[in-house]
């Protein structure tokens, strides 16, 4: 059944076991080495990251705050002694990862090792059923047979080499683990010890900084002096008579308006506020009046009347007509005596005399705004005076993208592109994917499919043209003089051109 299986696959029919076993156990190894590797490279990765790359947080607090900060005098101060042994740590362990790489690489080979042995395999196979063919069904060429001999022979010598290699390489690889992978990586864990000691007491040395107390500066302050505040209603108030509104509290801009002279001769003289005392005095109303000492103290408002706007402008006397219903309610007779009626006369006619004195400042009280200016906001707009968006464009001050930024981002883009490493790893990286044989295909098409020419079309469609194209690309990229030549190309666009983030 086994030899079935492998002949639908395309493997060997013949099964050695130790072999199979010996080579499950390898595939096993090199998956495990290689998973543990690509987790150290991406540590290494993390730690140049937290410590030197530009998208740190040391980077980003020293981009970002100014260097009297305490912050920025603490990254500064860390920075001299966590770069510096970050480079020394790196440097440090660079033979125990040549020795990492050096087992890594070694599977590689194996692997081909392993594959050309299956191969030479299927052939002594091949050759194996020929003669049995022959031998069933001889040839009229009697020297078929014995060349076919020859041939197995042959294949069956170079099967048996790659088949010891293979084995001897495999027992190698394991014997080799230790020395090569265990004690390197154990080496390389035991040395961050060291590394992260140092960064421990560089900190806790230039801790002091961190408690200093940071500057403090608000850009919006120096706007707000010239803010002025929404109006203050409380400044409307009635006077202590109760005649008008009281807006002296209010500015000048508000009061210039509501001081027109030519009303002035308008208003009505003292002597024309009489009606409102005939009013009073009929005395048909008089038996719903109170008595006399509630009259003293309820009609202290009337002489206000006259002051007063007109009745549809001013709901004030509105108020007023409810009050002799109250008096009812409160008398406890409705037609006073005698005694009671003269006392009335009396205290009226008393009363109007202190009415008198009390109009004879509604003369000047003109001056005073009516409530119909105040009804109208159009007099009175404070919004349109001040603007503050036209005086106060902080955001325009304070934007990423000014030009400061944009030199600091240049000299950064500079600093990477002219940088040897970054150049190399572009360089490995462009010629890595000039090497794959899917991206060669995938230019080989979309350059036929846009030329119209058929010898073009026949060339970028070969698959020798595709490699022989890409491993040019690939040696091109990996070319120093070539590198240099592309960094030095951008930093001339990035200085031409203006870069923001």
């Amino acid at each position: 059944m086994k030899k079935f299986l492998n002949t639908l696959q395309g493997n060997p029919k013949t099964a050695d076991l130790g072999f199979d076993n010996s080579k499950k156990e390898f595939l096993q190894l090199a998956d495990s080495v290689n998973a543990t590797y690509e987790s150290l490279i991406k540590h290494d990765k993390n730690l140049k990251k937290t410590f030197t790359d530009p998208s740190s947080l040391s980077s980003n607090i020293l981009k970002y705050f100014d260097k009297a900060h305490p912050l920025s005098n603490y990254v500064t101060e860390n920075n001299k002694v966590i770069e510096s042994a970050f480079n020394n740590w790196v440097t440090s362990q660079k033979s125990n990862y040549d020795l990492l790489q050096q087992y890594i690489a070694r599977i590689k080979f194996l692997k081909d090792t392993l594959h050309d042995r299956n191969e030479m395999l299927l052939e002594v196979e091949k050759s194996q059923s020929k003669i049995k063919g022959l031998k069933d069904k001889p040839s009229k060429d009697p020297h078929k047979l014995s060349q076919e001999q020859n041939v197995y022979n042959s294949k069956k010598e170079s099967y048996d080499m790659l088949n010891t290699k293979a084995m001897k390489e495999m027992f190698q690889f394991f014997e080799d683990k230790i020395q090569y992978f265990d004690m390197p990586l154990q080496n390389i864990l035991l040395s961050l010890t060291d590394f992260f000691s140092s960064i421990t007491s560089c900190h806790q040395s230039n801790a002091h900084i961190l408690s200093q107390k940071p500057p403090f500066y608000n850009p919006v302050k120096e706007y707000m002096n010239g803010a002025s505040a929404v109006p203050d209603l409380a400044g409307l108030s009635i006077s202590s008579n109760g005649s008008s509104l009281n807006l002296s509290q209010q500015n000048n801009n508000n009061t210039q308006p509501y001081q027109p002279t030519p009303t002035r001769p308008a208003q009505p003289p003292p002597q024309q506020y009489q009606p409102p005392q005939q009013q009073y005095q009929p005395q048909p109303q008089q038996p719903s009046r109170p008595p006399p000492r509630p009259v003293s103290q309820q009609f202290q408002l009337p002489p206000t009347r006259p002051v007063q706007p007109p009745p549809q402008q001013y709901p004030q006397p509105q108020q007023y007509q409810p009050q002799p219903q109250q008096y009812q309610q409160n008398s406890g007779n409705l037609y006073p005596t005698q005694n009671q009626y003269n006392d009335q006369q009396y205290d009226q006619y008393s009363y109007q005399q202190p009415q008198q004195q009390q109009y004879q400042p509604p003369p000047q009280q003109p001056s005073r705004p009516p409530p119909r200016p105040v009804q109208q906001p159009q007099q009175y707009q404070p919004p349109q005076q001040y603007q503050p968006p036209q005086q106060y464009q902080p955001p325009q001050q304070y934007h990423p993208g000014n030009t400061p930024n944009q030199n600091i981002m240049n000299n950064y883009a500079n600093s990477i592109v002219q940088n040897e490493k970054y150049q190399q790893q572009a360089g490995a990286a462009v010629g890595k994917t000039a090497n794959d044989p899917n991206v060669q295909r995938q230019v080989g098409s979309q350059i036929a499919n846009n030329s119209s020419n058929p010898m073009v079309k026949s060339m970028a469609n070969n698959s020798k043209v595709q490699g022989l194209s890409g491993k040019g690309v690939g040696y091109a990229a990996n070319n120093k003089q070539v590198q240099q030549a592309a960094g030095n190309q951008a930093s001339n666009y990035i200085n031409n051109n203006s870069y923001t983030n």
